[in-house]
């Protein structure tokens, strides 16, 4: 469900640390996050919820 106060992000890293460290930095700056598994998924993530930004 996306806040219509947040920008949503949909985070695409195979590197767990790198996404975390990423995802922390977005969670900061108030942005809302969702973290896809693989490509794939971040297609289906774009779909469903229209994000402002995919992060790949």
């Amino acid at each position: 469900m996306k806040n219509n106060n947040l920008v949503l992000i949909v985070e695409d890293e195979d590197e767990d640390e790198i996404a975390d460290i990423l995802i922390q930095y977005l969670h900061r700056a108030h942005m809302q996050t969702l973290r896809a598994a693989n490509g794939e998924q971040a297609l289906m993530l774009n779909r469903l919820y229209k994000p402002e930004l995919i992060l790949l």
